[in-house]
């Protein structure tokens, strides 16, 4: 990670936690931003540190939550859609499927296939 993205990932982060102060009125929300911009200020390597282990836990919240929204939404939207459209097609007598035939089966369709 570059000098500048390093100093734009702890601004973030900065900015982040001063928002969250001002939204909620929670002042320990102050602490964690001024000890960022301290570290920030007083060495690269302290910055680099607090941007590095910031970026691990996104990825590792961003990969936890990719995997619940995605198994949430398949046991919540998907399978009331199947379920809902098993048991309409079932109690109106509908075909189970959509197929059409082309044209109908003959006796040589099924000795000489090709």
């Amino acid at each position: 990670m570059g000098k500048s993205n390093v100093y734009k990932t702890n601004l973030v982060i900065l900015s982040g936690f001063s928002v969250l102060y001002v939204i909620t009125g929670n002042p320990w929300l102050l602490l964690p931003a001024l000890l960022v911009f301290l570290v920030s200020v007083s060495s690269f390597k302290g910055a680099a540190f607090i941007a590095e282990k910031w970026m691990l836990t996104g990825k590792t919240i961003g990969t936890f939550n990719a995997r619940i929204l995605l198994t949430l939404t398949y046991f919540i939207v998907v399978v009331p859609t199947g379920f809902i459209k098993k048991i309409s097609a079932s109690k109106k007598g509908e075909q189970q499927t959509r197929w059409q035939r082309s044209k109908p089966l003959a006796e040589n369709d099924f000795t000489r296939p090709f």
